[in-house]
Order: C-alpha cells, then structure tokens, then sequence
C-alpha cells in the first residue's frame, strides 16, 4: 500500500535531505583535514555515485533494477546522452575504479594511507566539479 504524503510533509522531507547532503558535505572536508579517509571514501561514494544515478532514472523515465542501476551504468548513460563531458566520465571511471580496488585491498588489509588519501582527495575534486558544472 502507497503511503500517502502531503505537499506539507513532502518540502520538510525535501529540506531534511537538503539538510542531510550538507551535512554530508562538511563532513567529508572533515575526514580530509583529520586524515580519515577510509570515512571519506564512503561518504564519497555515496555523494558521488547518487549524482549520475538519479540522472540516470529522471531522465530516461525507465525503472531500472539494482543491476542495471549501477554506477558504471549511470556513467555510460549521462556519457551516451551527453549530460556529462567525457572528461568527468573518465574521471568517474577512474576514481570508481581506484576505490574498488582499495575498498576489496582493506577488506584483505592490504590498502596503505597514502592510497586512501589519494582516492578520497581525487573524488572530492570529483565531486567538486559535478557540483559546480552541473549544479547538483
């Protein structure tokens, strides 16, 4: 059964995650100053990754599966529909990669700081030009 919400409840809803994505926000410049980057390759992915991904259900209008929602999905289709550069793809690509392996590497414990560093600071500046060019 559908919940119903009202138009009221609908705009606190929308202020709470307005509010939740600064807050996630700041918190990741705080993971960068205090040197805590395997928080920030978390809270990174999920930054990053929600950006293509919502682009990718809102504009082409199709309900996807958890399959075919993914993140090398939702970046091949804002490249194919032209919504980002190819350079941001590439970037994306890259930095999706790079914190795949990381992530699988300290799971076996093999990962050092200074990758993590790396990872966290080239997905903030990621992140950072997705905001600003595409006003997310």
């Amino acid at each position: 059964e559908l919940v119903k919400i009202s138009f009221t409840n609908y705009l606190l809803f929308e202020d709470y995650i307005k509010f939740k994505k600064v807050k996630l926000k700041r918190k990741i410049e705080k993971c960068i100053e205090e040197e805590f980057y395997f928080e920030g390759i978390y809270i990174l992915g999920s930054l990053i990754e929600n950006i293509p991904k919502e682009i990718m259900k809102n504009h082409s209008k199709k309900n996807y599966n958890k399959n075919e929602l993914s993140f090398a999905n939702a970046i091949e289709y804002t490249k194919e529909n032209n919504i980002f550069s190819e350079d941001i793809c590439n970037d994306l690509n890259i930095w999706r990669d790079k914190r795949n392996k990381a992530v699988h590497k300290l799971i076996e414990e093999l990962v050092d700081e200074d990758q993590l560093k790396e990872i966290v600071l080239s997905g903030h500046k990621i992140y950072l030009k997705l905001k600003e060019k595409y006003n997310v």
